[in-house]
């Protein structure tokens, strides 16, 4: 008997079994955006909260709930939280920007929303806890991990709790070579 996933179920499950396939090693990231100063970053991370206001989205390090888990790659967004109450919620957004041919850009984003049913939800939650990823450093903090290559995909990742917050970003893992840190992504 074969197991028929809804579309977006199996998208999501499927995007996290991949992101949290084995342990996770690394340091634990307490701080706004790394343990050492970085102004690119901080720039980004700017830009990101502009752009999550932009599309409606709730920002995870002012997040009045006591557990919250955000994972972005392009142009998709797998955000679970759970409630002071212990109910478990989630979205799933798609996001594109317009481009009109022969006009100047536009700066439109366009983008659909959808919830991740409470069941699907608790068990990212789960696998998101029980994976070990809040320990997992971010890549300035990875010795080797380049960041000058032209073209890639890139992952960040934002989890808060009641006592800390930590925003780590992963560019173009898949040409890291055999980094520990980037095979969990590839």
């Amino acid at each position: 008997m074969t197991l028929r996933l809804p579309p977006l179920t199996h998208t999501i499950l499927t995007g996290l079994l991949l992101l949290l396939a084995g342990p996770l090693l690394g340091q634990n990231n307490d701080f706004m955006l790394s343990k050492t100063k970085h102004p690119d970053k901080e720039k980004s991370f700017q830009r990101r909260l502009e752009f999550l206001g932009k599309i409606g989205l709730d920002t995870v390090h002012l997040t009045q709930h006591p557990w919250y888990f955000r994972l972005s790659t392009q142009r998709k967004i797998i955000s679970i939280w759970q409630n002071s109450k212990g109910v478990v919620s989630g979205s799933f957004v798609i996001w594109v920007w317009e481009a009109v041919s022969d006009e100047p850009p536009t700066n439109r984003i366009y983008h659909e929303t959808y919830s991740i049913p409470p069941q699907s939800a608790s068990k990212i939650l789960s696998m998101v806890t029980k994976s070990g990823i809040e320990y997992l450093p971010d890549q300035s903090e990875i010795p080797k991990w380049r960041t000058s290559l032209l073209h890639g995909v890139s992952f960040s990742i934002e989890i808060a709790n009641d006592t800390s917050y930590s925003y780590k970003s992963y560019w173009n893992p898949g040409a890291q070579d055999s980094l520990y840190e980037a095979i969990i992504f590839t």
